[in-house]
């Protein structure tokens, strides 16, 4: 296309926008609208798939021990469970600290000082907050096949399977949604 015919089609358009303004005007506000729509869509189905991304990341399983069991087997049992992809934190929680966090949230302190010994002496655990929810099965029988003297491993499966199912829910109306949405938007223009 040469320059002049170029400049020539572009003053055609203009004129002709200035001739038909109930049509120019019609055309961006659909196409704006459009717009608006694929943002605040696309706004809210990020937004509620990073709420559900951050409720994943507070999923967590206990792990507890069998009386007897030493310092260095729960130590080692730590360093396997921080070299596992699944796992994004491991934290220790002795007997004494159960029993702190017992009474903060349960117990007045008039309550507390009727035990004369710490009930929870022998609950010490592992507590161990998941990279992935979707792989808390195979966590756990990881810790159930490999450590026998471990007593037993807290998790919850109705939570993880729905925010793995929440999530792929998500995904899949996010794709409809815009797709229908990027349809529309390309029909309009043309």
């Amino acid at each position: 296309m040469k320059i002049k015919a170029f400049f020539y089609s572009l003053g055609q358009g203009i004129k002709n926008m200035f001739r038909n303004k109930g049509y120019t005007l019609a055309s961006i506000a659909t196409i704006a609208s459009c717009l608006f729509l694929f943002g605040l869509f696309y706004a809210v189905i990020t937004n509620f798939s990073n709420m559900l991304h951050s409720a994943e990341q507070n999923v967590q399983i206990t792990v507890f021990f069998n009386e007897g069991t030493t310092e260095n087997q729960i130590s080692q049992l730590q360093i396997d469970l921080k070299e596992r992809p699944e796992v994004k934190d491991v934290t220790y929680i002795s007997g004494d600290q159960a029993w702190k966090d017992f009474v903060k949230e349960n117990l007045t302190e008039e309550d507390a000082q009727t035990f004369t010994e710490n009930p929870l002496a022998s609950s010490e655990n592992l507590e161990v907050t998941l990279a992935d929810v979707s792989q808390q099965d195979s966590l756990v029988s990881f810790i159930e096949d490999n450590y026998d003297y471990v007593r037993q491993v807290n998790r919850s499966d109705v939570t993880a399977d729905a925010l793995t199912g929440a999530n792929r829910l998500i995904g899949y109306i996010s794709a409809v949604i815009i797709a229908i949405l990027f349809v529309v938007s390309i029909f309009l223009i043309s």
